[in-house]
Order: C-alpha cells, then structure tokens, then sequence
C-alpha cells in the first residue's frame, strides 16, 4: 500500500496558549487535565480527525495512565492532531501520489532537498516543539509525528511555485520514464501536483494557520 498523506491547518500560537491556559496550575503542569483533554478529544473526534490519529499510528494504549507505560506526549499529540481543521492534502485531492510527483519534480527547479521535504513532510515537528510545547511534555517528542510549516512559510513557498509554474509543466524524459514505473502519467501528474499543493498552502494562507502534515 502507497504511503498516504495527510494535512491540516491550526494556528500553533494560539493552540499552545489555550492548552496551557487549561493545563497548566501555576507553573506546573497538571498531567491529569492534559490525560483528561485528550481523552474526551478521542471520543468526539470526527472522521478528519480520526483520519489524522490513524495517520499517526494511534492506538488506544496512548491513553494509558499506567504508570510504567503513561505517556503525556501522546497525550499532547492527540490534542495537537485534533485541533487541525482539513485542508486539501497530496494524496486525496486530484494525484494520489502529488506527494510523489513533487519530490522528483521540485529538484528540477532547483529547489533544496530541505525545502522540498520541508514542503512535502513539514519542519521536523520536535524541534519546534522543544521552544513552543516547554513543560506539557516530560520527555521529548521523538519519532514520526508529523511535521510543520507555518503560515509565513506557506505564503513563500506558494509564491516560489507560482513563479516557476511554467518550468514545473514543462514535460520531462527523465521524470517521465521514472513515474512510468510507478504507474503515473507525467503530463497529468505535473499538472495534479501543481494545483494540489497549491490547494493545500492556500487554504493555510487563507485561515492565517500554520499546516501540520504527516506521511505514513
């Protein structure tokens, strides 16, 4: 089965000082209001939501408060995946591997293997979550969680793209014998992956939120 990507957009800013306002006593978090949150998001989640969780591997043992296996991180991340609201993502709006098709087609317009997985799979979530999460997570955010741009960024990409829109259509041998073997037509696939990732920042742009994605 393909790889399926996911995406979604939330204002990070303002997701982390309401979580904080709600778990936080003083200085210190309570851990038991962060479990609590998380649990009730569970069982109200809508079916975006859900398909984010899935996307993340979630299992009911995230929630386990026992004491050997309890884990507020995957607490965090449930609140976290469940506060995004869908955008069009890179593999259920027009290709269903836009995702794909972006990662041969980007380094042709000289863009950096950074900024094409930066673009694809977000910033590495952890990082980013070391300066903005602080004391909700008691150990650090490790593994395949996810990942961030924010709006500013979605606002410069979208623009980067617009101004090589041309360039990115053009039709290309090598890329075309290359996505031959995974079953995708080249003209067409350019041409879907274009709109869907634009689809995708501009939808972010529109809400003025940062983009959560994840591939899995």
């Amino acid at each position: 089965m393909s790889p399926y990507h996911v995406a979604g957009s939330v204002d990070l800013d303002k997701f982390h000082a309401e979580l904080k306002e709600r778990v936080f006593i003083g200085a210190l978090p309570d851990m038991d209001r962060l479990h609590s949150l998380a649990q009730l998001a569970v069982s109200k989640a809508d079916q975006g939501g859900n398909r984010i969780l899935q996307s993340l591997r979630f299992g009911e043992e995230w929630l386990s408060t026992d004491e050997e296996d309890r884990e507020p991180r995957l607490w965090y991340m449930i609140l976290l995946a469940l506060a995004v609201t869908s955008v069009p993502d890179l593999s259920s709006n027009r290709g269903t591997m836009s995702w794909y098709v972006l990662d041969r087609a980007l380094p042709r317009l000289g863009w950096s293997d950074e900024d094409s997985r930066a673009l694809i799979y977000g910033r590495p979530l952890p990082e980013f979550l070391k300066r903005y999460a602080g004391g909700l997570l008691e150990k650090p955010l490790t593994g395949a969680f996810g990942g961030y741009l924010l709006v500013g960024e979605c606002r410069n990409f979208a623009a980067r793209l617009m101004s090589g829109q041309d360039q990115f259509r053009e039709s290309d041998p090598q890329l075309a014998s290359i996505f031959v073997e995974s079953g995708i037509q080249e003209p067409e696939a350019l041409e879907n992956a274009y709109l869907d990732v634009l689809d995708m920042l501009e939808a972010a742009v529109e809400r003025g939120e940062d983009l959560f994605m994840n591939l899995d």
